[in-house]
C-alpha cells in the first residue's frame, strides 16, 4: 500500500474502543431488538416425479421413477399433468428466518435520502443487526416487522468502526 501520510493505527482508536462498541451494539440487539421474520427467495428443485422439456421449460408429463420418497412417488398416464409439481417440472419450497434486530422508525434525513426514492420519513424503518444475517437479509424480499408486511428499498449496508460488523438495511411498509 501506498505511504498516505497517515499516523500508525490504533493510538486514538485502539482494539479495545473498537471492541467495546461492538459489544454494546450487541447487547442493545439482544435487549432492545425484537423478533423479524424475513422471507427469503424460494428454493427450487427439479420435480423428481417427471422429467423437464427444454424447449418448453416446464414438465414433459412423463412419469419417471427418480424418487424412492413416497410423497414424490406418484404415478400417473404420460401426456397428463404430473401430480407433484402439477407440471411446472419444478418444486418450490418457502424459506423464511427470524433475527432479533433494532428497527428505528424513519431514519435521520442525513441517513436515508427520503426524496430518491419518493418517500415520507414516517414510512421508512430501519433495521440494524450483527454482519452475521447479511447473507438471508440480502436474499430476503419481504419482512414482517411489528406486524406489518415490509419490502426492502436499498440493499443492505455493512458497516462498523474499522471492522465491518453490522448490517443495515431499509424498508417499508408494503402498499403505502
Amino acid at each position: 500500500m501506498p505511504d498516505q501520510g497517515l499516523p500508525p493505527e490504533g493510538r486514538f482508536v485502539g482494539d479495545p474502543l473498537v471492541n467495546l462498541y461492538q459489544n454494546r451494539i450487541k447487547q442493545l440487539i439482544a435487549d432492545l431488538g425484537r423478533n423479524v421474520t424475513f422471507t427469503l427467495i424460494p428454493h427450487q428443485i427439479d420435480c423428481p416425479n417427471c422429467g423437464w422439456d427444454y424447449s418448453q421449460n416446464r414438465s414433459n408429463n412423463i412419469y419417471t421413477s427418480n424418487s424412492s420418497g413416497v410423497n414424490f412417488n406418484k404415478t400417473f398416464p404420460t401426456g397428463q399433468r404430473c401430480p407433484v409439481c402439477q407440471g411446472r417440472g419444478r418444486l418450490e419450497f418457502q424459506r423464511s428466518a427470524v433475527y432479533k434486530c433494532l428497527i428505528g422508525f424513519g431514519p435521520a434525513p442525513e441517513e436515508f435520502d427520503y426524496k430518491f426514492y419518493g418517500l415520507e420519513p414516517t414510512q421508512v424503518i430501519r433495521l440494524k443487526n450483527a454482519l452475521a444475517i447479511f447473507e438471508d437479509l440480502d436474499k430476503s424480499q419481504y419482512a414482517n416487522i411489528d406486524g406489518f408486511e415490509c419490502e426492502k428499498i436499498t440493499i443492505p449496508r455493512k458497516s462498523g468502526l474499522r471492522d465491518l460488523a453490522f448490517v443495515t438495511s431499509y424498508w417499508k411498509r408494503k402498499n403505502t
